[in-house]
């Protein structure tokens, strides 16, 4: 089983693939993304994985540039290009595109201040990168060499990966269209009736 078949089986979320053209996030990084990254937003509409770990999108399938990719690495590469303190918050590994062609490329967030990066390299298939992460600013930085969506899999299901694993059980798929949690019964609202995907 692939990794994004157990996030599927985890969560409940079974929805047919929707393919995506990659083309322009890819020609603009100078470099091609984890196929399965792709694969993993191509199966998983815009949301959250247990309302606590967010991928990064491509830009047609998630317009507010908080959840773009590509809106998100312009925006830290000219902090970086403009900042010397922005540029050493990525040290050791620098930012990609702002110090070269390899270096962080941030493809989501954890809850509550979770940064998640890969360790880029256009020299390298990207299959190969690991997932560097930071739990909180300032933490030490975590090396996880693991594919994107097995990361993501451990991160809501398996506890074994500490700082970064939702402590919610079940793990659930919770959609951008679904309301917001804002108190213990939506907790128990989202647990109970396990969000669908729409046809």
């Amino acid at each position: 089983m692939q990794w994004i078949d157990l996030l599927q089986e985890a969560t409940g979320w079974h929805q047919p693939r929707r393919e995506r053209d990659w083309t322009r996030i890819e020609s603009e990084l100078a470099t091609p993304l984890p196929e399965d990254f792709k694969q993993l937003c191509e199966s998983f509409e815009p949301g959250s994985f247990s309302a606590f770990l967010h991928v990064l999108r491509d830009e047609e399938a998630e317009p507010a540039w908080r959840w773009s990719l590509l809106h998100q690495w312009r925006q830290l590469r000219l902090s970086v290009e403009r900042d010397e303190g922005v540029a050493r918050l990525y040290d050791p590994y620098g930012f990609y595109g702002a110090s070269g062609d390899s270096g962080l490329i941030l493809w989501g967030y954890s809850e509550p201040e979770g940064r998640l990066y890969w360790l880029a390299d256009a020299s390298c298939a990207p299959e190969t990168w690991p997932v560097i992460a930071m739990r909180l600013k300032g933490d030490p930085w975590q090396r996880f060499d693991m594919a994107t969506s097995e990361f993501v899999y451990r991160a809501i299901a398996d506890p074994e990966l500490l700082d970064f694993s939702s402590q919610v059980q079940p793990p659930f798929y919770l959609p951008a269209w679904w309301p917001a949690i804002r108190s213990l019964e939506d907790w128990e609202r989202v647990l109970r009736d396990r969000p669908e995907p729409r046809s």
